[in-house]
């Protein structure tokens, strides 16, 4: 396993942007507008109590001027609707039926002025005030909330937004432009109205996607049938603890996919307010379920590949969904004694900001180039962030780079009246609203902005190209997204049946699974379940608990697997009791719960925390076990039966009675694991899955709280007050990082000496680097061997420590890297790291297991050297080459080099240590061209990092021993890499017939063409010229090996014969001509550089069918070849002319990388940098 730390953040996955065609401009002819013109009747139902579910289950909706009764009204009348709501001043709800289960309130509960007009009433939080509508439309349109915008109708049709020719600044600014300033002022609000006048069709940009497309103003669940449901995925808290980047990418990927698909079918909108990526660092923060945890690296890390998996791509030019990093930045307090988050000040040390708070989020903008940012209710230092310029500006956009096309900042809800109501920041709601655009937000969610930029203009508190700059990149966003060309869009066809499809709902179950930490397993190892186990006790208030098991910000799952449910399909028979509950003081459930236990086999107690002890306004006031729990537990304890705890919550408990307790045998974290909970859970308690998550959180004692107050954000101790995190605070119950297993591992350093490390070196080094933190300052090989019976994941965290760099006091200990190697089986050492291509322009290095020794005539090869070749970059860049396409993770690498590492035992002709080439085609040796000798044409070729087959760019390979040739001395390992592409040129030679003498004309100076031309040399040539587009190149070749070059130029295949065989001198035309290009004109013109009777070598790849200059060939009765890869003997000869001198290869060795720098490798050879590019091998 190798795990590579970066200076200061490291990337153990290495994701590229997929390259997306742009959208084609079509042909149209405007049309013109259609009059909508309709009131609805309406009448006043009552104000009802509301959920995520919500009561009106028909849609949201966004009106044209603001929400009020009579818009919203009007919104859903128009859209067929018998029912509007408005709820929390500026919601809008539509349905034709009020939920049956919905609960009516005294009318005077609905308080909230409406955001369309202040002297109405517009429900509050969580109520909403209903309304029926008499008149229906019996022409109904789309939802308006849902509507995308047509640009096949004027007016909107001839303005720039709709012409597909110009880039999306432009097009945006166009619609912007065209806006009168009341249509901009209240378009910068969550709830955009859009124009009606322009036709641009309202917007909702609020729309949640925390573990799966959630409920919220954007999202709209149906009642049943299609879009009913999503998946629903572990809460973040739970899956981070799995330490498996790969696996928050896969989950991203299906998030996006599904929001992707209830967007096109007007259920949900484009962009999502997702992740929260604020570091968990009090323990008591009600939030803390949202996050990846306390540790800045590896939050940095999940919100990495999450925002990859959730955009597709890195930097994409067409994201699948835009996605939203918040809180920007320093929150993490939401009520706790009085201090509310709407007007805390956080005060933060320059050095906090730069270590602690603010690296995810440059992880977030800077790295993974998040589309959009939300700034949160607090201040840093005294200014509110939403407010705060050099937050916004100077570090996001400035420093970090931030500040690509459709890049944009929203404000946490009502953040912007936050900054006058509750920070008094500024003397007016109208000062307020120019603040936090002049800071660089560009988006309220809420109507602050809208309600009051228009005092603001006449005050001149802002400038007006201030407003159309936040509205364009909003627009030019939407762009981008393919909203405004939604028929055009590649995720056009996303619909219901990508949504809860089989792999999502297995993916949700394997995160709950991976996340899973086990905390006690006692020496009797109750844990995994024995078979003898046939009656379970399932006692406690999660032991059949549902929406419990979501956390917060979640949707309607398909299902959720309740524990009762996950015992039942395991074959138990349980006996339910619920004991007690989350805060409860009653006992009256005690005495039933322990006599279930007494009766049963094992005894299993699901209690823990939830929302109603943590949650979002809500932080906690104890870390200790809530209520009476304890107290049943004790109970249970003494039934004289094996008693295991689960402890659900994102908060950790202290667990110092559990732990101290002998009779409590086994304890598990279980977070909030979502719709796949029990099922996950006896996944784990049956052993069908082993456990091997890590506690992404310190487990403090319980008085730690006491003597350190949540608004205190320092994290050093101080004397006074201990420190937070493991980084400054080693007294933990549980510390970060920790887990057991079901099994035991040897885990031990592959590597020498390590450390330590000199900074001004680290640093001098990182200089080529892009960002210098994210320069790798070493690899670090650890060898992980199960030593126990049971197969398992197995995680390993790096941390490093100093006693001498920066200012004092030194953190503990800091975490720089980590990796999870999946399915160790007993006996089994993993230590085969291997660069794995997931999909175009997705690759990641992956442990893979180290190849055995199947065929006594194999060899284990430790890889030293591996070539990129042009087809590896074709794999990485388009995942196919003709009919050879990648549908699974394939590792990359053919031209490799290496030591021998362990022989079969009827291997006669190597040893262990030997140093050697790898042929990295195996042959059936049965098919009718293997047993005529052509072995390399065989039917049933296994060749390497051609679909399905991996390639050699890992740490081990295996091949038997007449595929691997023994290099001499006096062929440095870096220079064996080479006989590979060596071993092509010296079968296209001999394809050629070269004898002495010969004219030799080679097309292609890239490596195959230059090495072709070496052999020729070797052979006997007289003259051998290559020709070629590149100018470089050809300078290359002429300094390598060529006698002549020649550049082709744009005119005809016989004008660049003739000029060619000119200035050479061979105006009879070549004797030999090797094409090494693939390119057509290129074929043709050494069609005609051909003397009569010539031979032509096809050696490039190029199109499958082209034109080809039949009639030359005949006219000239010209020898026509193809050349395969390589025969019999042609490795063996491509060694030895290395050897003898003949050849020298160490030229074309242009470019050299780590292997952890592989991706960067790819990148440059695609990008045309150098000739041939190695990658090194592991130590």
């Amino acid at each position: 396993m190798l795990l590579r730390p970066a200076f200061l953040a490291w990337s153990v996955l290495l994701l590229g942007a997929t390259a997306i065609p742009s959208i084609k401009p079509r042909q149209k002819t405007c049309l013109p507008p259609v009059n909508q013109n309709y009131s609805a009747s309406i009448s006043f139902t009552g104000c009802y109590t509301d959920d995520s579910s919500r009561i009106l289950q028909g849609g949201s909706a966004t009106p044209r001027g603001g929400t009020a009764p009579q818009t919203c009204a009007d919104t859903c009348g128009l859209s067929g609707f018998t029912y509007a709501g408005v709820e929390y001043g500026s919601q809008c709800y539509c349905g034709n039926s009020i939920r049956s289960d919905a609960q009516k309130q005294d009318d005077g509960a609905c308080t909230m002025a409406c955001s369309g007009n202040s002297s109405e009433i517009c429900g509050g939080t969580w109520l909403v005030d209903i309304y029926q509508i008499s008149n229906p439309s019996p022409d109904p349109v789309p939802l308006s909330g849902s509507v995308k915008p047509n640009c096949t109708m004027d007016p909107l049709c001839s303005n720039p937004i709709c012409n597909t020719s110009l880039d999306p600044v432009t097009r945006a600014k166009g619609l912007v432009d065209a806006m009168t300033f009341e249509e901009k002022v209240q378009n910068t609000q969550n709830g955009s109205p859009g124009s009606a006048r322009l036709g641009l069709p309202a917007y909702q940009w609020w729309s949640e996607a925390l573990h799966g497309v959630a409920g919220s103003p954007g999202v709209n669940f149906q009642p049943s049938g299609n879009f009913s449901y999503a998946t629903s995925f572990p809460q973040p808290i739970l899956m981070s603890a799995a330490f498996d980047d790969a696996l928050i990418n896969q989950v991203g990927t299906v998030v996006s996919i599904e929001g992707r698909a209830f967007n096109n079918y007007g259920e949900a909108g484009l962009d999502f307010w997702t992740p929260n990526i604020n570091p968990f660092r009090d323990p008591r923060w009600g939030r803390g379920q949202e996050t990846p945890g306390e540790d800045p690296y590896h939050i940095a890390r999940y919100v990495y590949n999450l925002v990859d998996g959730l955009q597709n791509g890195i930097g994409p030019a067409n994201p699948r969904v835009v996605a939203t990093c918040k809180h920007f930045a320093g929150y993490d307090i939401e009520d706790w004694e009085g201090n509310a988050r709407y007007g805390f000040n956080a005060i933060i040390s320059t050095q906090d900001l730069s270590e602690y708070y603010l690296p995810p989020f440059k992880s977030c903008a800077r790295d993974a180039q998040v589309d959009a940012i939300m700034c949160s209710y607090n201040a840093v230092n005294g200014i509110p962030t939403c407010a705060d310029s050099y937050l916004l500006d100077t570090i996001l956009r400035d420093h970090w780079n931030w500040n690509q096309t459709g890049h944009w900042v929203t404000s946490d809800c009502d953040a912007i009246d936050n900054i006058y109501a509750d920070h008094h920041y500024t003397s007016s709601l109208a000062a307020a609203a120019a603040d936090a655009l002049n800071a660089g937000t560009n988006l309220d969610c809420g109507t602050t902005m809208s309600d009051n930029l228009a005092a603001a203009a006449a005050q001149d508190l802002f400038q007006n190209a201030t407003l159309d700059s936040a509205l364009v990149q909003l627009y030019a966003s939407l762009v981008r997204l393919g909203w405004v060309d939604s028929e055009d869009s590649q995720y056009s066809s996303l619909g219901w049946s990508d949504v809860g499809t089989t792999a999502s709902q297995q993916l949700a179950n394997r995160a709950a699974v991976e996340g899973i930490v086990l905390l006690k397993n006692d020496h009797k190892k109750v844990l995994p379940l024995s078979q003898n186990v046939k009656t379970i006790a399932l006692i406690g208030p999660y032991a059949n608990a549902t929406t419990q098991l979501q956390g917060n910000y979640y949707g309607t799952p398909e299902y959720i697997r309740t524990l009762v449910w996950g015992a039942e399909q395991m074959g138990y028979t349980v006996q339910y009791e619920t004991g007690t509950g989350i805060n409860s003081t009653d006992t009256s459930g005690f005495a039933a719960a322990v006599a279930a236990a007494k009766t049963a086999d094992v005894v299993i107690y699901a209690g823990g925390i939830d929302n109603s002890i943590e949650a979002e306004a809500m932080d906690r006031d104890t870390i200790a076990w809530t209520g009476n729990q304890l107290q049943l537990i004790d109970q249970l304890s003494q039934a004289g039966k094996p008693l295991v705890v689960l402890q659900f919550g994102a908060g950790q408990l202290d667990d110092s009675a559990l732990l101290q307790n002998d009779n409590v045998n086994a304890l598990l974290w279980c977070g909030y694991p979502s719709q796949a909970g029990g099922q996950a859970v006896f996944d784990i308690l049956t052993g069908q899955s082993a456990p091997a998550g890590r506690l992404p959180v310190t487990q403090y004692p319980a008085n730690y709280t006491d003597a350190i107050p949540m608004t205190d954000m320092s994290l050093r101790s101080n004397g006074s007050i201990p420190g937070r995190t493991y980084r400054w605070y080693d007294d933990a119950v549980i510390p970060f990082g920790f887990g057991l297993h079901y099994t035991t591992f040897d885990v031990s350093w592959a590597d020498k000496k390590l450390g330590p490390y000199n900074t001004a070196s680290l640093v001098a080094k990182a200089s080529k680097s892009k960002y210098q933190d994210t320069a790798p300052f070493d690899s670090f090989h650890v060898n992980v061997k199960n030593t126990g019976k049971v197969t398992s994941d197995f995680v390993t965290l790096v941390f490093a420590s100093t006693d001498n760099a920066g200012p004092k006091p030194y953190p503990i200990k800091t975490l720089v890297g980590y990796a999870r190697a999946s399915s160790i089986k007993p006996g089994e050492t993993r230590a085969n790291l291997s660069f794995v291509l997931e999909g175009i322009k997705k690759v990641k290095f992956e442990e893979r297991p180290i190849p055995e020794i199947i065929d006594p005539y194999d060899v284990l090869i430790n890889v030293k050297y591996t070539g990129i070749c042009g087809s590896d970059v074709h794999y990485w860049e388009h995942g196919a080459i003709g009919s050879f396409v990648v549908r699974e993770p394939m590792v990359l690498g053919h031209e490799s080099s290496g030591i021998v590492s362990k022989v079969g035992h009827k291997v006669t002709t190597l040893k262990v240590g030997d140093r050697v080439a790898m042929e990295p085609g195996i042959p059936c040796r049965r098919c009718e061209p293997c047993k005529s000798g052509k072995y390399h044409l065989c039917i049933n070729m296994a060749f390497a990092a051609t679909p399905p087959y991996d390639g050699t760019l890992a740490r081990y390979y295996r091949l038997p021993e007449d595929f691997c040739y023994k290099l001499p001395d006096s062929i440095p390992l870096k220079e064996g890499a080479l006989i590979e592409p060596l071993g092509v040129a010296v079968h296209v030679a001999k394809q050629g017939n070269i004898a002495p003498g010969n004219s030799v004309v080679v097309f292609g100076a890239g490596p195959v063409g230059l090495l072709c031309c070496a052999v020729a040399k070797a052979f006997g040539a007289s003259k051998v010229i290559v020709s070629d587009i590149q100018q470089t190149r050809l300078d290359f070749a002429k300094k390598y090996i060529a006698d002549g070059t020649f550049q082709s130029a744009r005119v005809s295949a016989e004008e660049n014969a003739n000029r060619l065989k000119e200035e050479h001198g061979i105006l009879a035309g070549a004797d030999v001509v090797l094409e090494a290009s693939g390119a057509e004109p290129a074929i043709h013109t050494g069609v005609h550089v051909l003397r009569t009777g010539g031979t032509f070598v096809q050696a490039g790849m190029g199109k499958s069918e082209m034109n080809f200059p039949i009639m030359a060939v005949c006219g000239k009765e010209l020898n026509f070849k193809g050349s395969f890869r390589y025969g019999s003997g042609d490795y063996k000869l491509a060694v030895e002319l290395v050897a003898t001198g003949k050849i020298s290869v160490k030229e074309l060795i242009t470019g050299e990388f780590k292997f952890e720098d592989a991706e960067q490798a790819y990148v440059d050879v695609k990008a045309g940098k150098g000739i041939k590019t190695i990658i090194a091998g592991l130590d």
